[in-house]
């Protein structure tokens, strides 16, 4: 089993981290994935599904929760980091205007999506188209940050050392962060 998950710790952290992301953790699962990018890109292909695979399942959790308990859900939900009562509002109302159009949107945006997640059912968006467009914008939101992190580490990489390209991919990280929760 100790070989098994020192082998495989990443995919593992992967999927429990996009897992968990989709449901009410606030840092997304791109963190890991990029940071394998930077190191080895095919490895972090796998990672991404991976992520991508524990995201929907997490959304698909959040969508029969909602079905079940919509109030509660949301409650718990308006709880969580960057999640305003606005925020929500704004999901919902996309939701209500756009339907299933405005489910790409709020997935690109981690907080939107687990409010789209939720309240999905209660606006007749069936879990199945629901799912598909979730899983859709999820998978080009992982390969994109994938892309983006491999290629500018790569063109870093010509120029500074190692450490150097993992510190910037550390502020940019902290900056992305800093600017939801605190400039937001």
């Amino acid at each position: 089993m100790g070989g098994w998950l020192k082998r495989r710790g990443w995919e593992t952290l992967a999927f429990f981290w996009g897992l968990a992301e989709a449901v009410l953790f606030f840092i997304a699962a791109e963190v890991p994935v990029t940071l394998m990018a930077l190191r080895d890109p095919v490895r972090a292909l796998r990672v991404g599904l991976l992520a991508v695979l524990g995201a929907v399942i997490g959304a698909l959790a959040l969508y029969v929760w909602g079905a079940q308990d919509a109030f509660g859900s949301m409650t718990l939900l308006s709880a969580l980091p960057g999640l305003s009562p606005e925020i929500i509002s704004a999901a919902e109302e996309a939701l209500q205007r756009d339907g299933l159009a405005a489910i790409p949107a709020g997935v690109l945006s981690a907080a939107t999506g687990k409010a789209h997640a939720i309240l999905a059912h209660d606006l007749g968006i069936g879990v199945v188209a629901f799912i598909a467009v979730f899983a859709a914008i999820r998978l080009v939101r992982m390969l994109l940050a994938g892309c983006v992190a491999f290629c500018l580490g790569a063109l870093l990489g010509n120029f500074l050392s190692r450490r150097i390209v993992i510190l910037l991919w550390a502020l940019a990280w902290a900056g992305i962060y800093a600017r939801v929760f605190f400039l937001h």
